[in-house]
Formats: structure tokens, C-alpha cells, sequence
């Protein structure tokens, strides 16, 4: 049996539409007919899904939910079918049911939960960046468009908790590093609001005062001869001016951020940037915290969920969106593979090394590495936090002062020669 998404009309001519399992389109069709259904459209989950979702999977969120629910009901004994089927059949259910009825579907065509959520029969490729050795490829599989947009850590947790027998405990652990996640990331926006909202406080009242009053203020004066000061002048001159201005800065910023997004998207140009991202003096610690936070917490969950060590390094130095990390954990873990021990071989990623070389160390002698992980994900989360705080108390004033003395400067220009007029009537 298969699942089919429809839609079609009612006997009463209203829109409807829903999900069908039948072996054939033609099979659903009649089932329909029955059910007084006129099937408008009757197309595969898989399709469905794909074209309700264009592609872009579920949002980190959705599919925090996904694994806590369905953690929850393969606790209460559920099998991973019938749970599936639950979260198909409940109203309020995060994921698309589509979705979750194409990896029910792959489930009962007998491939494993990981590959039924990512829509792979089990493709093994390289790591990004890394090696070409068919020896150092990873035995976990990176999944292709499909799914709900499984990445590489979430494939090897959820494969791993397959094969140690503890599926619900790997989903609500999952589950959890996925909010963490989230929050993490929220912060950062949140962090760049302030900032944002103030710089385009900035160009509005540069675009208003410069555009329109200074221009209209500015034929007052030219009427009345009398001699503008040097700042009068000169802001006169950028008011007439400022269109073409505001259009050349407009287009030198669109093309460096064209620019910068080839190079971010090339390899080599992209770590050095990062490299210089990572050694900036004051930028450069954010942002090796961050990737550092994100690096323990996910070796942390996937040594927790069964995934060796080997194939561990690599997929979380993927997790923390660096390029340079990427390839240098991915070259990392072959020397793990040969023999050289976790921490040395931190030691050898820069970015990383000085925030958790000596946890992984303690780690590695006391025989709890996944907690300690943890526990330094913990606390480079506060570091990360005060960071941010101690960022947006220092630009959101810095921003308000410079908009400040913009107004002020514009303010001076306006009123210099009013008081110089003034003085010439009396």
C-alpha cells in the first residue's frame, strides 16, 4: 500500500482535500468516488510533498517537534509505524503530512527510519572538504532533497539510534540539541535587530533631512545673499547631490555583496576569509565561540547516540558551518583513525583548539567525554551570551551617538546662517 495526497470536491461541491492509501492512483481514485470525493488531483506523498514544499524540507523548529513527538509515542510502545501514522492522523502536527507519509511509506518498503527521512536508500559520499581516500569515507550518509532537510549529524543520530536499540531516547535527545539550536540562533538575531532598526533610522533621516529639508532651506538662504558658512556649503553640496549618492552607494554595495557571496561560495576564498573571521581581536572571539558551541553539542549528542568517534569529529565539525573547520576536522579524523588521540588532534583546528583541547583531554582520561563535551558546550553558551549582550550594549550606543551627531551636524549647518541673518536684521 501506498499514500496519496488529493484534491479534489466534496458531494457538496467545497474544496477538500487529504491523504489516501491505495496501491495505485487509479485504486485511490475509486476509493474516493466512494467517499463521495471527486479527486480533482492524486499524486504520490513523495510528490506531494515535494511540491507543496518546494524543496526547502521542514524548518529547524518543525522538526524539533517531529523528533519529541514521535520520541514520545515510541516511549509509550508505539511502533515507529504506528507513531507515524499518529502524527499523520493528528490535526495540529508540526510536520507536513505528506512528509510523514512518504517515510512511513519508505519504512514499510522495508528501508531503515534514517534513509525513510531523508529519502536515500543509504548513498555514502565524502565529507565536505575532505579526503578523496575511499578508506576515509564516513559509513553515514548525507541526505539528498527529499526529506525534510535532514542534515549530516541528524542522519548519523537517528542511524546510530537505530542500530543501538534506543531510537526514543536518540530522538528526544535530538530533539533537545535542536532547540538549543534554535535558541542559539535566535540570539544572534535577536542581537542584530537593534543594530539593524538603528542604521536604517540612519539612511531615513539622512535621506529626509539631506533630500528634502536642506534643499528647501537652501533657497531661503540663496535669497536672502547672505555669506554661508563652510559646513553650510558643504552640506548645500551633498543635498543636491544625494540621489546620486544614495544611487552609487546603492551599487557599490549591491556589487561587494555580490563579491563577497561568489567568494563565500568558492573554497579556498572562503577560509581565508573565515581565517581572518576567526583571528579579528574582537570579532574573531564570537565567533569562535559560536562554532565551538556548536561543535561540543553536537560531538556531545552524537557520542551520547552511538556514532564513533571517527565519524563524529567529522560531522561536527560540518555542524559548525565553517568551511575551514569542516576540512580540517574531516583531515583530523583520519589521523583518529590511525591512531593519534582525540585531543591532539584538536589541538590541530585553530579555531577550536583553545576553547575545548583541554575539556577533551579531561574528557579522554576520565573516561566521560560526551559529558564533559557537554558540560564546555554549557559553558561557552554563557560566554556566547554575555558576548552578545556586551556587543549590542556597546554598538547600539555607539550607532544612537553617531545618528546623534549626524542630526547635530545638520542641525548646525541650518542654524549657522539663520543666526547670522538674524544678526543682520537687528
Amino acid at each position: 500500500m501506498r499514500t496519496f495526497a488529493y484534491k479534489g470536491f466534496d458531494a457538496a461541491g467545497r474544496a477538500t482535500r487529504g491523504l489516501i492509501e491505495a496501491h495505485e492512483p487509479k485504486d485511490a481514485r475509486e476509493k474516493l468516488i466512494k467517499q463521495g470525493v471527486f479527486a480533482e488531483d492524486v499524486r504520490d506523498s513523495v510528490e506531494a510533498q515535494a511540491a507543496s514544499q518546494r524543496g526547502r524540507g521542514l524548518k529547524l523548529a518543525a522538526r524539533a517537534a517531529m523528533y519529541r513527538q514521535l520520541a514520545v509515542l515510541l516511549k509509550s510502545g508505539l511502533p515507529l509505524a504506528a507513531a507515524l501514522e499518529v502524527l499523520i492522523q493528528s490535526p495540529d502536527a508540526d510536520a507536513n503530512p505528506a512528509l510523514l507519509a512518504a517515510v512511513r511509506d519508505r519504512l514499510r518498503g522495508g528501508a531503515s527510519f534514517a534513509d525513510a527521512l531523508s529519502g536515500t536508500a543509504g548513498r555514502t559520499i565524502p565529507p565536505e572538504g575532505g579526503t578523496t581516500n575511499p578508506e576515509a569515507r564516513s559509513s553515514f550518509v548525507v541526505p539528498p532533497s527529499g526529506g525534510p532537510s535532514l542534515s549530516a549529524f541528524e542522519h548519523a543520530i537517528v542511524q546510530a539510534g537505530e542500530h543501538t536499540g534506543n531510537l526514543d531516547a536518540v530522538l528526544d535527545q535530538l530533539a533537545g540539541y535542536l532547540d538549543e539550536q534554535q535558541t542559539l540562533s535566535d540570539g544572534l538575531r535577536s542581537a542584530m535587530l537593534y543594530p539593524m532598526l538603528v542604521i536604517c533610522l540612519a539612511i531615513f533621516v539622512a535621506i529626509g533631512m539631506l533630500g528634502f529639508v536642506v534643499p528647501s532651506l537652501s533657497k531661503m538662504f540663496t535669497e536672502s545673499r547672505i555669506e554661508l558658512p563652510a559646513l553650510t556649503r558643504g552640506v548645500v553640496w551633498v543635498s543636491r547631490y544625494i540621489w546620486i549618492f544614495a544611487a552609487a552607494i546603492a551599487a557599490a554595495v549591491w556589487l561587494a555583496w555580490g563579491e563577497i557571496r561568489r567568494r563565500w561560495h568558492a573554497q579556498a576564498s572562503r577560509e581565508k576569509m573565515e581565517q581572518r573571521f576567526f583571528t579579528a581581536p574582537w570579532l574573531g572571539r564570537g565567533v569562535r565561540l559560536m562554532c565551538g558551541v556548536r561543535f561540543a553539542r553536537t560531538m556531545s549528542l552524537l557520542l551520547r547516540g552511538g556514532v564513533p568517534l571517527v565519524d563524529g569529529l567529522a560531522l561536527a565539525g560540518r555542524a559548525t558551518g565553517s568551511a575551514w573547520i569542516t576540512r580540517l576536522t574531516a583531515e583530523e579524523s583520519e589521523s583518529v583513525r590511525h591512531g593519534r588521540s582525540f585531543s591532539q588532534s584538536l589541538r590541530r583546528v585553530p579555531p577550536l583548539s583553545g576553547l575545548l583541547a583541554s575539556w577533551i583531554q579531561a574528557g579522554e582520561a576520565s573516561g566521560s567525554l560526551d559529558t564533559l563535551l557537554h558540560t564546555a558546550a554549557e559553558r561557552m553558551q554563557q560566554q556566547w551570551t554575555k558576548f552578545l549582550n556586551n556587543a549590542l550594549n556597546l554598538i547600539g550606543p555607539l550607532l544612537i551617538l553617531m545618528v546623534g551627531a549626524f542630526v547635530l551636524l545638520i542641525a548646525l549647518a541650518i542654524l549657522l546662517p539663520i543666526l547670522s541673518l538674524s544678526q543682520g536684521i537687528h
